[in-house]
């Protein structure tokens, strides 16, 4: 009876390290797309600044 207790308890423990381990690697794996993303969403807003000062300098000869 203690033996099978202690069994159970050991395959449960060994389940929920296991268990434990696969959500940190997933987390891991968000927390690199997160970065992934923000970086993207660096580059655009930086694009998107250059694109518009160019917009305005293009309306600005025009305009002449």
């Amino acid at each position: 009876m203690i033996n099978s207790c202690i069994g159970t308890w050991a395959f449960l423990a060994q389940a929920l390290f296991a268990g434990n381990t696969k959500t940190s690697a997933r987390s891991i794996e968000m927390q690199k797309q997160i970065v992934k993303m923000s970086q993207q969403r660096a580059f655009l807003f930086t694009e998107n600044t250059k694109m518009s000062a160019r917009c305005t300098e293009m309306s600005k000869q025009t305009a002449v």
